[in-house]
């Protein structure tokens, strides 16, 4: 029973351990050409001792490139620099190993002409971003990309309603800015057409009785002489 449980203990611990560890990041043809340094980034969240990993790369064969020294424990960012250009900038990809399996695989790059951006993990894919080197990957971050859009949408409608606002001004206020409808300094008063005619009236009755007492008074004087 024991020799059955220990393997399949091993394993269990080999897999959990290597889902920790991944490639972050690659330098196939750096920006100085044949006299820069090709690199590897690798990345864990949780501390990991890798000693006596493996780096393998190649097309039509694995080829072993760099033993991980002894003693070595990784905590998030570990570079590992090669001493000469070993990587095919034509096409390739690296392979991560531990001292029982692969640890991590990835999927075949190239980058032809010499530049300053890198090959980075970017939740399940790989793009060619600026490089960054022992720091968190240049990924688009989607929750920020949705924010903008809401927040121009935010703003267009902001805008929106500022110039609805401004309209709604240029064509009721201002008719309260012309002269004929302010009555003093301190009062404005829209008038409506049909006060004209109620004034005029009032004013034309006032006229006859004002006529009609005149017409009384001179009744008067020619009676009493």
């Amino acid at each position: 029973m024991k020799k059955i449980v220990y393997p399949v203990f091993m394993i269990f611990l080999i897999y959990f351990i290597s889902a920790e560890i991944r490639i972050n990041e690659i330098e196939i043809n750096p920006s100085e050409g044949r006299s820069g340094t090709e690199w590897i980034e690798l990345y864990s969240d949780k501390e990991i001792d890798i000693s006596g990993w493996e780096i393998y790369d190649g097309l039509t064969s694995q080829t072993k490139r760099y033993i991980i020294p002894e003693g070595t424990k990784i905590k998030e960012f570990y570079i590992i620099e090669f001493e000469r250009a070993v990587l095919n900038n034509g096409g390739d990809f690296i392979i991560l190993k531990n001292k029982e399996s692969v640890v991590d695989k990835t999927p075949v790059l190239k980058e032809s002409v010499y530049s300053s951006k890198t090959w980075q993990y970017c939740d399940g894919e790989w793009d060619f971003l600026e490089k960054t080197k022992n720091r968190k990957n240049n990924c688009k971050d989607e929750t920020n990309e949705d924010e903008k859009i809401v927040e121009k949408a935010l703003t267009y409608e902001t805008k929106k309603e500022k110039s609805d606002s401004m309209e709604k001004i240029n064509t009721k206020e201002t008719i309260r800015l012309i002269p004929k409808n302010i009555k003093d300094k301190n009062f404005l008063e829209k008038i409506d057409k049909r006060d004209f005619s109620l004034y005029g009236l009032i004013a034309f009755s006032i006229l006859l009785l004002f006529l009609f007492i005149l017409k009384i008074q001179g009744s008067k004087k020619d009676e009493l002489q």
